[in-house]
């Protein structure tokens, strides 16, 4: 008789309700942690967790949740944002929304969202349509009364600030992708975020398009700064003192000097001084304009915190795309890595691959300030030639002759799946041919 009883006891204590006794902020961050759909499920476990899910301070009505609704619902998937944004109680720090495909923009009540997250405080806000409405979605004045932002990433949008916006006083990082909106108003909308230090542009475009205006950039604070643009617009940097990386994307005209070939041009320029503070810096360089210029062998500022370097587009078979690269690596005394992508039209003369080799030859002897690389990559872009790789070996073959403290090479030549397994062993007993300056550097073929 006991047997059944102790059973019962040990099944009756098992099945106590060990979470719902947990502290009020155990249970609010239990409820962080799942997603949003699972959260708003959990009011009908008991009164005492009807309404925990709604202090929890980050919503996520992102790809997970926006896969939860059919195609057809659109107004079901707006019934229950709203729901769930009036039921909210306490201030909210992070909100993502993607509108899904199937939402109209007569569906959707930004206006009305975003003033409930501005009183709320939000924090970090994303919100993404991802080209999916049929007429572009010009973002509301509620926005621009979200003083507490300090990420802010829009997707797919008109963007029209207020003439009397101060600017946003915490936004610290703003990612701008496929977003129309002026030049004039960009730029203001850039200044008047007076702590911002992550900027990245993306596709955004002037609603001017046929008499685009210079992208004018000033920010005391910024240090990164990432700009693919579709349709080309001239920047022009001002007061940017600790800018600490450049990435600069496809289709992009950057007015600042650099790179610089010519003194007289260098002065033309806005002086921007906080190139010197460069950590990290992205180029492709077909479309860097100086390049059809004579090259100089360094640039008329040391990079002194240039310590990563990626350069795209390189065409291998212009001297003037070499002379560039040891100009570079000269002028930044202190660069670790190097990633280098290059570019080739087809296979080239016998007469084109010894100039070529040439001028590698001469850039390596006069010095090239790889004393500092540890990591270098060295690839073929998807668009290039892949039957005919001399030029590349020849650039590695300089490249390793140059590298004292060299760690690890990364080799990727893109090989068509066919010529893989035959071109591998090929490349490996080439490789192994070539003198390492560095005896402790590894090549690792991808």
């Amino acid at each position: 008789m006991d047997n059944p009883r102790r059973l019962m006891k040990m099944r009756s204590e098992d099945a106590v309700d060990r979470i719902s006794k947990l502290p009020d902020n155990l249970q609010e961050s239990i409820l962080e942690r799942l997603p949003i759909k699972d959260a708003v499920r959990t009011s009908i476990l008991s009164r005492k967790w009807r309404y925990i899910w709604t202090v929890r301070e980050r919503l996520n009505f992102g790809e997970a949740f926006a896969s939860l609704i059919p195609k057809f619902a659109a107004k079901k998937y707006v019934r229950i944002i709203h729901r769930i944004l009036f039921l909210h109680h306490g201030p909210v720090e992070y909100v993502s929304l993607i509108i899904p495909k199937g939402v109209t923009a007569d569906f959707i009540d930004l206006n009305s969202w975003l003033l409930i997250l501005s009183r709320k405080g939000v924090q970090e806000l994303e919100i993404d349509v991802f080209g999916y409405l049929e007429t572009e979605v010009s973002l509301c004045s509620s926005l621009f009364q979200c003083h507490s932002l300090k990420f802010l990433k829009l997707s797919y949008f008109e963007l029209k600030p207020p003439s009397d916006f101060c600017g946003f006083f915490r936004l610290v990082t703003l990612h701008l992708l496929h977003v129309t909106i002026s030049s004039d108003l960009l730029s203001s909308l850039i200044s008047k975020c007076k702590k911002l230090e992550n900027l990245c542009l993306i596709g955004t475009s002037d609603c001017d398009w046929q008499n685009p205006k210079p992208l004018v950039i000033s920010a005391d604070n910024l240090r990164t700064l990432e700009y693919k643009d579709d349709d080309i617009r001239s920047i022009i940097s001002k007061n940017l003192p600790h800018i600490g990386a450049i990435p600069l994307g496809q289709f992009v005209n950057f007015s600042v000097p650099l790179p610089v070939v010519d003194p007289k041009l260098y002065s033309s320029f806005d002086p921007f001084i906080s190139l010197i503070g460069i950590e990290k810096l992205d180029l492709d360089l077909p479309l860097v304009k100086p390049l059809d210029r004579e090259c100089p062998d360094r640039l008329p500022v040391i990079l002194v915190s240039l310590k990563s370097l990626k350069l795209y587009g390189v065409r291998i078979f212009k001297q003037e795309d070499i002379a560039f690269i040891f100009c570079l690596v000269r002028s930044a005394p202190y660069l670790e890595t190097l990633h280098i992508e290059l570019y080739q039209e087809s296979s080239y003369s016998l007469q084109t691959v010894q100039s070529v080799v040439e001028c590698l030859e001469v850039a390596g002897r006069k010095g090239n300030g790889l004393g500092k690389l540890v990591s270098m990559r060295v690839g073929l872009s998807r668009n290039s030639y892949r039957w005919d790789y001399a030029l590349m070996f020849e650039l590695i073959r300089v490249l390793l002759c140059n590298c004292p403290v060299l760690k690890s090479l990364y080799v990727a030549p893109d090989w068509e799946p066919e010529q893989r397994e035959a071109m591998k062993l090929h490349w490996v007993m080439k490789l192994l041919k070539f003198r390492r300056l560095s005896s402790d550097a590894e090549i690792i073929l991808c």
